[in-house]
Formats: structure tokens, sequence, C-alpha cells
């Protein structure tokens, strides 16, 4: 049999076949045909992963554009600061544009004197150079912890040769916090220091930060210091941003456990004494029944005894050179003389104390609960909070108790918005399924009144044997169902009453009967 013989076989079985059979035939076919188009696109969908986020403008162009040479595929997101490419290209392609410099961080860096002309004038490699220290530095802030993005501007004075008066130079950073952060005073002037010691002649009181809120960050945090803050008052500072942290985690999970998570907040204020004192101390106490200790002793003894003669009368006569001196009367003499010296020590005691910066001075915390609090209650949990937190009424501590209910507006409509892309992302999913599962009903229904009206007895025409023609009354009553075909509509009701009770059990079916067909 060659092919004309088959192919005049298909027209002859074809042209045989009844208007009815063939519309069955032709939807049957159009129906797997989409059931499988929709089959491959389902299966065959590429996953997306996340290349780069957060990025820069310039960034984002500078990776698309490379992208682009490459042939890659891409998918742009969150307002084209995201990148997204193909799950099993993701480490290769950052890795590929690592090699390339990308990102850059968010500004020009100091590889822009790469490439460098001859004719290049003084202005231009001074705007250069300013760009360049710009970008490095704003790549230095956006690698802190709590840094999302930074931007830094630099202004330079213009060099004069008989300038009277110089100008200061000046700078400004803008920060984008990552969400939920905060920059604490240390952080702060952290980076104004940073910023000061990149460039010459700045100050840190020129450098002015901010966020991307408007609000100034840089406000006050130089204010009545005489000179600049050394490496110990940095250091201290640290320590007091430490030590507000740890009484506020002490105070928080005594609440958390208590309350429930995020139904209180605490904050903490401690005033350090950085002040180093020494102090010496000399104490002299006696010994040995407070008579002292006998270091030296010094004694001398001088006696005389003896016979001699009474002296003249005194007066100018006898003291006239020739003048007659009547003989005195015998007598006895003695003398003695004693002296004792003794020199005492008592006991010394020298105490030396040396106090170290860091003593609390004063310590004040507030809390803020998530609800109004009853006087019972506001008692309780500040009696809680002061044993936690330290509290200590001699040194003149603080402690405050507010019952306040949160706004929770923000979080709850980002919490909203969230859940909803995640309902939406179910709900495409959940179609997809369905629609692949009414394809596969529908081929098989199709199928299956093909095969069954293939089955049904035949004319020796090779006709089908149709039902003589009914009335209209009988038509308009429900024709008897075949228990074949009754079951088969049961099954049809269960698996759609299964779709819309449970959703997820429904994937999971239809995903097992995927797997078996497989």
């Amino acid at each position: 049999m060659n092919y004309r013989d088959i192919l005049g076989s298909v027209r002859n079985f074809w042209a045989g076949l009844s208007s009815r059979l063939k519309v069955l035939i032709i939807a049957g076919g159009v129906g797997v045909v989409i059931f499988l188009v929709f089959f491959v696109s389902f299966e065959s969908r590429v996953n997306y992963e996340v290349l780069f986020s957060n990025l820069s403008p310039q960034d984002a162009s500078a990776i698309t554009s490379k992208l682009k040479e490459m042939g890659e595929e891409y998918r742009l997101s969150e307002g084209g600061t995201t990148i997204l490419v193909p799950e099993d290209k993701v480490y290769e392609l950052r890795l590929s544009l690592a090699g390339q410099n990308l990102p850059t961080g968010g500004g020009i860096g100091f590889e822009i004197f790469d490439k460098t002309s001859l004719g290049t004038t003084d202005f231009v490699e001074r705007i250069n150079y300013q760009r360049a220290l710009q970008g490095e530095l704003a790549r230095t802030i956006a690698s802190l912890s709590n840094v999302e993005y930074a931007r830094v501007h630099i202004v330079l004075p213009r060099e004069r040769l008989y300038a009277v008066e110089s100008t200061p130079p000046q700078a400004g950073v803008v920060l984008k916090l990552k969400p939920g952060a905060m920059m604490n005073k240390s952080e702060i002037i952290a980076i104004s220091r940073l910023v000061a010691s990149s460039v010459e002649g700045l100050k840190p009181e020129q450098v002015t930060i901010i966020d991307t809120n408007g609000t100034l960050l840089s406000r006050g945090i130089f204010e009545g210091e005489t000179e600049s803050l050394n490496f110990e008052e940095s250091f201290y500072l640290e320590v007091k941003d430490k030590l507000e942290r740890t009484i506020e985690d002490r105070v928080q999970s005594m609440l958390t456990g208590v309350l429930g998570p995020s139904k209180a907040i605490v904050r903490a204020s401690i005033d350090l004494d950085l002040t180093q004192l020494k102090s010496s101390t000399e104490i002299f106490s006696p010994v040995v029944e407070e008579e002292g200790i006998i270091k030296k002793e010094q004694r001398s003894e001088e006696s005389y005894e003896g016979q001699g003669f009474t002296g003249g009368v005194p007066g100018v006569s006898s003291n006239i050179p020739g003048y007659e001196v009547l003989p005195g009367t015998p007598s006895t003499t003695s003398y003695s003389k004693q002296q004792i010296d003794m020199e005492y020590e008592v006991n010394r005691q020298v105490q030396e104390v040396l106090e170290k910066p860091g003593k609390i001075k004063r310590l004040s915390v507030a809390v803020v609960v998530d609800k109004i609090l009853t006087p019972q209650e506001q008692n309780s949990i500040r009696e809680l909070a002061s044993a936690a937190g330290g509290i200590s009424t001699d040194r003149g501590d603080m402690l405050t108790v507010q019952g306040i209910p949160f706004d929770r507006t923000y979080y709850e409509e980002e919490t909203a918005a969230m859940e909803a892309e995640a309902e939406r992302q179910r709900r495409q999913e959940i179609i997809r399924l369905i629609i692949i599962l009414i394809g596969l009903i529908a081929s098989l229904l199709i199928v299956f009144r093909i095969i069954r009206t293939l089955v049904k007895p035949t004319s020796k025409m090779g006709e089908t044997i149709l039902p003589e023609e009914v009335p209209s009354p009988v038509l308009e009553r429900v024709p008897p169902v075949s228990p074949e075909e009754q079951h088969r509509r049961e099954i049809v009701d269960e698996i759609l009453q299964l779709a819309k009770r449970d959703p997820q059990s429904f994937v999971k079916l239809l995903r097992s009967w995927m797997s078996e067909r497989e």
C-alpha cells in the first residue's frame, strides 16, 4: 500500500463520517493542541532570580547594557533598581560583571583616571578628581551595615594667589538607610570624620549629613566641643551606645515575655562620667599602746664631785688687778647631767585610687506599651523595668512607662501589599493549573465521545444509525442518562468541587496526575 492508497483510505473514512462526528474530531484536535501548548509553556517557563538589587540608576543602566551585549535575558523590577536573570546564570553573571567593575556602588571612583588623554586641562583634571573622590567616599559609606545607598557632594574652594581669607571646603552626605535601621550619634560622627579626613582642610563641623526623608542627622553633634574628640572619647561614646543597647535589650526581652512580641518599645539614655580621677591618701597611726615604735635612741650622762674654795666677793674690787683676795672656805661640790634623745616611728599607710572614666552618672529609661494601661498594670511594668534596667533612685535615675496604642498603618499597608502580591501569584498559579486541567478534561471528554461514537452500531453503508426524530414535546423532557454518563458527570462535579473547596490540594492532585502521565 503506497502513500496515495493511505491518503485515499483516510479521505473515504472522513467522507463516511457524519457532520457531528467531524465536528467532535476537529474540536478534540483543537483541544489537544491547546492543552499541549499550555503544558509546554507551563513546563518550559524560566524562573528568574535577583542578580543585583538596590542599584543606582547609573549602575542599573551600565549592567543592562552589558547584559544586552552578552545576549542574556533579564527583567527589571522595583522601579528599575533590581535586575532579575535566569536562576541558572545568577552566579556566572555576577562573576562576569564583577570582572568589569560592575556595579560601581553608585558613582565614579578613581577608575576615571585609568583612561586619560594628553589634552586634558587642569580644570578637567580637578573636576575629575573631585568626582572620583565623591564616588569613593560614597562607596565607603554605603558599605556600612545600616546604609543602603549614599551620595557625597564636596565643595572645594578655588585656589587664589592673593586671597586674604580662604574659604573653607564643605561637604554634604545623603544617606538612604535600610528598612528599620537608625544612625546613632557615634556613627554620624564617624561618617563626618571620614569625609573630613579625606578632604584637605575640611573640618568635621563643615560636613552636613541628611537622610532621604530630609532629616538632618548631623544637627548638634559638634556643639559645645572645644576640641576634636580623641580616640579615647570616641571609644567611650561607643561604650555608651553599647551600654544603652544592653539595657534596652534586657528590658525589651523581659517585656516581650510578659506582653508578647512587638507590644512594647524600650529606649535608654545613659549619662557617663568621662572624668579620670587619681587620688592619693597618706595615713599615720601610732602603735604599741599609742606610744609608737622607737626608731633611734641616744643617751648621754655627765657628772662631777669634789672639793673647792669659795670665790671672792663679787663686784668691781675683786676684779681689780693686785687686789688681795682673802682665802675662801673649802667646800664639797657635785655636778650631774643626763640627756636622752629618742626618735619614734609611727605606722604610715599610703593609698592611691584611680577611678577610670565610664561611670554611670544618670540613667533614663522610657517604656511605651501598645495599649491603654490601668494604674495597676503601669505600676507592675514600672517595677519590672526598674529591676531589669538597674534603676537607682540614689543616683537620680528616671523611668517612664506610658500606654499608647501604636500606629501600625504603615506596617499594615506594607503587609497587606505583600500578602496581596503573594495571593496574586498563588492565584495565577492556580489559574494556570486549572486551565491545564480543563484542557485535559476537555480533551479526554472529546476523545471519549469520539470513541463511544465510533463503537456505536453502524449500518452496512458505514453510516451511524441515528435515532428517529423525536417529537418536540418529548424533547422538552429531560432525556435519560446512561450509567456511564452519570458516573462521568459525578467525577467532573467532584473535581470542580475540590478545585473550589481546596485549591492547594487540587493543585497537588493535578501535579501527581501529571507526574504519573510522565
